[in-house]
């Protein structure tokens, strides 16, 4: 026999007979937490009628004292739709705190959607129940207070700490403080070997020291410590979880348990920290000393990074970053420090000043790059010929200085010398080229009465002392001086300054003739040198002197400045007459060179088509990447660019095409060649420079057979002895007159 029906309302009504009838709170809410029932059980325990409840959110009974994680994770169990059991600390009606033993299931319809939520709540309030949660509540809070006391401490004490070694040392201090442990160390991580090595320890026996120092250890050769690099997580190992590795390591240094830790910052593991216990601990010890392992952790990798970092800055700013030795600052010091030591009264400081010989060339021939790495091989070298407490600094460009802070004799410096020679004459094999590097090497020794004088002073003097006798060991070495005897070479290096000044330089000018109308068409700017005692010196003596000194951008604005004045007076006088200027590609690799000839320009208001900038073709092929773009802003200002001396530099046709030149001068060798073998090469010359577009002129020219060979070879222009020679600024009028 069938059921009839069930009535909806009579049903509700029974439910609601039911649930008041249970013992135990009951509240129902939808499913969004608002309050539609609760039992008589629940106003018994809260005090609250079901009337002042319904419609409200069970938060009602929260207060003051309840923890808000524990809310946050309850609402985390609702909105998941997971049911919840814990305990949570709330307030009746009348204020009164009590334990809530609860219970929460979400109720799903047929669809599986949830519609209501169903709280059990049981009073958990009695005096024991009460006592023993507040017990366990208030050593947690005791626990965490005290680990942050510990951890607070411990950044204090580390963030003080400047370098790395200083930073292990004190947390290791910190581990064994702060985690309780019997033993304590720190292992640094050597990323280029991969491996550990324990730098700093704690309470180990002595009889350890030597296992402990000699400890290496290798991913491969752990999984914990494998583990602890991939996954970035503390492990924890005693002698039922550890792998054989592990209970090998237990039992050789005679403990139960260690706990590591990865010290990492950005992704890059800096070590580990590592404690260590004798006897087993309970778990619930070690749970609280892994709580502090991580904030230590933390702090640790902080500290380890800003000591890198500041180690970092610290040796930037007193290192050359290219070598790697002491820079100028350091050498400084270092040097005081040495005048400072009272030390053996016998003993002297030699400092030692090397100057690399043409390093100039072969960084402008090779490029930079080549260039760098003899600078580097060259600091190797010199910190292999000298001793441990002696020191090697880059002084700048391709000048490096040597201190040797306790010499006897003399013979001393000369075998250290001797050593520096040697080295550096041993092959250096490039990509591209063996380079064989010579120096020249001054001394200095300090004086006798040298505890006696400001050491900062002396320090500055004994540089300069070595620097000088550097540049007269460099004179006596090499032939660059041609005519000249030593004194008179030094002599020039320091006459030379104030030359200008003091109107010893000049400038003359030599005409040159267009071949096919005979007329004068150019001037070239000759520099000469009126020495008060050694007479007139030519370029060939005292430019290599300038490019040396530093006074070869003086000496050009000189000519340049004479070469504009002379082109404004002849315009002014109705003649157009180009005038040409010798130009040094050094002069070329400053940015303010391009940037002087505007400026002269602009002063005596004359047009850049009028003059000619001349570079030898030597140093327009050897150093084109650092010259080329002054060139073409040259060529851009309307400036004519001539590569001179065309023909003893063997240039290919695709470094010529290159160089954004206008003109080629050739040589006077191949002008005054013999005539059958001169002419073939003549012609071969001028056929380069015309199938370049290049305008092409004959320097050198004597003979009036020599002009005539020119001019039916077809050659542009012509320049020597025999149409003029170099006369002052003011005689160029009667020149022009005799054409």
């Amino acid at each position: 026999m069938n059921s009839p029906p069930a009535d909806p309302a009579a049903q509700d009504i029974l439910l609601a007979q039911a649930l008041g009838s249970v013992s135990e709170s009951f509240v129902l809410t939808d499913s969004a937490g608002w309050i539609i029932y609760t039992n008589d059980a629940f106003s018994t325990l809260t005090g609250y009628e079901a009337a002042e409840v319904v419609g409200t959110n069970c938060r009602i009974l929260q207060g003051p004292g309840t923890n808000p994680q524990t809310v946050g994770e309850i609402a985390r169990a609702l909105a998941s739709g997971e049911p919840y059991g814990g305990e949570i600390l709330n307030y009746t009606k009348a204020g009164t705190a009590f334990w809530n033993s609860l219970s929460i299931t979400p109720l799903r319809d047929a669809a599986g959607r949830i519609t209501h939520f169903v709280s059990i709540q049981r009073d958990m309030s009695d005096r024991a129940a009460l006592e023993t949660v507040s017990a366990a509540r208030l050593r947690e809070a005791r626990r965490e207070r005290e680990t942050s006391g510990l951890l607070l401490e411990a950044a204090r004490s580390l963030v003080t700490r400047q370098s790395t070694s200083d930073v292990v040392s004190t947390l290791c201090d910190v581990v064994y403080e702060v985690t309780g442990a019997d033993r304590a160390c720190i292992a640094i991580w050597n990323e280029e070997m991969g491996q550990l090595s324990i730098a700093e320890h704690r309470g180990w026996p002595e009889e350890m020291h030597p296992m402990l120092d000699a400890f290496r250890l290798t991913p491969e050769d752990s999984p914990e410590f494998r583990k602890l690099i991939q996954d970035g997580e503390m492990q924890f190992i005693d002698a039922r979880t550890g792998s054989s590795w592990a209970r090998g390591f237990l039992d050789r240094f005679s403990i139960a348990s260690f706990m590591g830790i990865p010290i990492a910052s950005s992704g890059r593991l800096h070590g580990t920290a590592m404690a260590s216990w004798i006897d087993p601990g309970p778990e619930e010890a070690i749970a609280v000393v892994g709580d502090r392992f991580s904030g230590l952790a933390s702090l640790a990798a902080v500290a380890i990074e800003n000591a890198r970092l500041l180690s970092q800055a610290q040796w930037q700013a007193s290192h050359d970053v290219l070598t790697g030795l002491p820079n100028r600052d350091l050498l400084q010091n270092k040097l005081v420090s040495a005048l400072q030591d009272g030390g053996d009264p016998s003993c002297h400081i030699a400092v030692l000043y090397v100057d690399i010989d043409r390093f100039k060339r072969t960084n402008e021939a090779l490029g930079h790059e080549a260039g760098d790495a003899v600078l580097r091989h060259i600091a190797l070298r010199l910190e292999a010929a000298v001793g441990p407490e002696d020191t090697v600094a880059r002084f700048g460009g391709d000048e490096f200085v040597i201190v040797l802070p306790r010499v006897r004799a003399r013979a001393e410096v000369e075998h250290v010398a001797a050593r520096i020679t040697s080295l550096l004459a041993e092959p250096l094999t490039l990509p591209s080229h063996t380079l064989y590097i010579t120096a020249s090497i001054g001394v200095a020794f300090s004086p006798h009465d040298r505890l006696e004088r400001e050491p900062g002073a002396l320090a500055s003097e004994l540089i300069h002392w070595a620097d000088g006798d550097m540049l007269r060991t460099k004179s006596r070495s090499s032939a660059e001086r041609p005519g000249l005897s030593i004194a008179d070479a030094l002599r020039l290096n320091a006459d030379m300054r104030g030359a200008i000044e003091r109107g010893e330089m000049t400038t003359l000018f030599q005409p040159q003739i267009d071949l096919g109308t005979g007329r004068i068409v150019a001037v070239e700017a000759l520099a000469r040198w009126r020495h008060p005692d050694l007479g007139v010196l030519s370029p060939t003596i005292f430019v290599p002197i300038a490019e040396e000194n530093g006074l070869i951008h003086d000496l050009g604005r000189f000519v340049i400045t004479e070469a504009c004045a002379l082109a404004a007076r002849l315009q002014a006088e109705g003649t157009a007459l180009e005038v040409a200027f010798n130009v040094s590609a050094l002069q070329l690799t400053s940015p303010a060179f391009t940037d002087t000839v505007v400026e002269l320009l602009e002063r005596y208001a004359v047009p850049a088509s009028l003059f000619i900038a001349e570079i030898t073709e030597s140093q327009a092929v050897a150093q084109l990447p650092l010259v080329r773009s002054q060139l073409v802003r040259l060529r851009n200002l309307g400036i004519t660019v001539a590569v001179d001396d065309f023909g003893t530099g063997y240039s290919s046709l695709v470094q010529l095409s290159q160089i954004p030149a206008t003109e080629l001068k050739i040589d006077n060798g191949f002008t005054q060649s013999e005539r059958l073998e001169g002419d073939r090469r003549l012609a071969a010359i001028l056929g380069l420079g015309h199938g370049l577009g290049l305008r092409v002129v004959a320097e050198g020219v004597d003979t009036q057979q020599q002009l005539d060979r020119l001019r039916d070879l077809g050659f542009d222009r012509a320049q020597g002895y025999l149409i003029g020679r170099p006369v002052p600024a003011d005689e160029i009028d009667a020149s022009l007159r005799i054409r």
